[in-house]
């Protein structure tokens, strides 16, 4: 396995002793980083903007998608986006262990999608599960999503929300940490 599929994977790898880590996933980290500072330093509206989420996203993302800048992605070939999936300013990425958004997802300002987590014994030691938000969830402002957690469809994530665990399809969670407030009548 590569180092990107040992990520999703969820093994435990050394960022510092990790040879594939040190050039591989760092060089995907540089390549980010430099292509959001290009997105986040464009003018608004500027028709380049498209081609380099494209580039960003390692052309996963449909063009009927749109992130507004600014935001922040450091592993953006482990992210793949769905048709219409929109992410209001400030969105934060930490892509490691995998993010799928699926068609129709809508993300609020603030919120932050986070895959990578820390052995309590070695902070250099990474562990990363995937977060995966099914089609038509619709997370609120300053939502964070923590590793390895599945959002289903049609789910609403209230504003402020730290979602800990799975969420059912149709329902609508608050919260630190985020708790069932009703269930969503299709």
């Amino acid at each position: 396995m590569n180092i990107f599929e040992r990520l999703k994977s969820g093994e435990a790898v050394h960022m510092r002793k990790d040879k594939a880590y040190q050039t591989t996933a760092l060089a995907e980290m540089s390549r980010c980083r430099k292509l959001c500072f290009t997105i986040n330093h464009s003018e608004p509206d500027n028709d380049l903007l498209g081609s380099l989420e494209q580039e960003l996203f390692s052309q996963t993302m449909s063009f009927s998608s749109y992130f507004t800048p600014p935001f922040q992605v450091d592993f953006g070939c482990q992210m793949t986006i769905g048709e219409h999936v929109f992410a209001n300013h400030g969105l934060t990425c930490m892509g490691a262990g995998g993010i799928s958004l699926e068609a129709g997802v809508m993300l609020g300002p603030n919120v932050s999608l986070l895959t990578v987590n820390h052995d309590f014994n070695d902070l250099q030691i990474i562990c990363c599960k995937p977060i995966v938000i099914k089609k038509g969830a619709w997370l609120g402002a300053n939502v964070t999503v923590l590793p390895g957690i599945t959002i289903h469809e049609g789910a609403i994530i209230g504003s402020g929300s730290v979602v800990t665990h799975d969420v059912a399809a149709n329902c609508v969670v608050a919260g630190n940490p985020a708790k069932v407030i009703k269930q969503i009548k299709k």
